[in-house]
């Protein structure tokens, strides 16, 4: 395993990126007429950057990318989409594989009053994610649309695919509550 973290942070600019490859030179084939050999290499890149836009109002971005090229890793490799913190309108990491890409951007607005205790001013955003996850190739995107109201602590979030297609984990709307201990 081999990795690169890179760190950029000027005034109110923040932007990360991790990416690592690991090579495994033997593991157990779960198919082995997909792979010829024990072995899989798989790129992980994990990137994230948030800044300021008008006033106090803000814009966060974060990203990952799980590539496994030629070979088909072991599925404790595998990474997962689905929930809250993911996709929201499909189920809890219902779409997994070692091929996955996903975004999401959030414009977060927040209001000048009431303040209130210990949590401050609410906050209103708007979110899209996308993804797609899959074993040997990427399937389509599932794309979300959603917007939330929170404070510091807690967050609720109202989604919707608007490109639906009724599968047995995927749903047309989704509402969640959130929950952060980062102050």
């Amino acid at each position: 395993t081999a990795g690169i973290n890179l760190d950029y942070d000027l005034n109110q600019l923040v932007a990360a990126v991790d990416a690592e490859v690991e090579r495994a030179f033997s593991a157990p084939g779960f198919r082995p007429s997909r792979r010829k050999s024990g072995g899989f290499t798989q790129f992980t890149v994990n990137a994230k950057s948030s800044f300021p836009t008008f006033g106090t109002q803000s814009f966060s971005f974060r990203g990952h990318a799980l590539i496994t090229p030629g070979s088909v890793a072991t599925p404790q490799r595998f990474s997962y989409l689905g929930g809250a913190g993911t996709i929201a309108t499909v189920d809890l990491l219902a779409l997994g594989g070692d091929r996955v890409a996903f975004v999401e951007g959030e414009y977060s607005v927040p209001f000048s009053g009431p303040l209130l205790p210990f949590v401050g001013a609410p906050i209103a955003s708007v979110r899209y994610a996308a993804g797609a996850a899959g074993v040997g190739t990427l399937p389509n995107f599932i794309q979300n649309v959603g917007v939330g109201l929170g404070v510091k602590l807690i967050k609720a979030e109202f989604h919707i695919d608007p490109n639906y297609h009724k599968t047995p984990y995927t749903h047309r709307t989704a509402f969640s509550v959130g929950v952060s201990l980062s102050m």
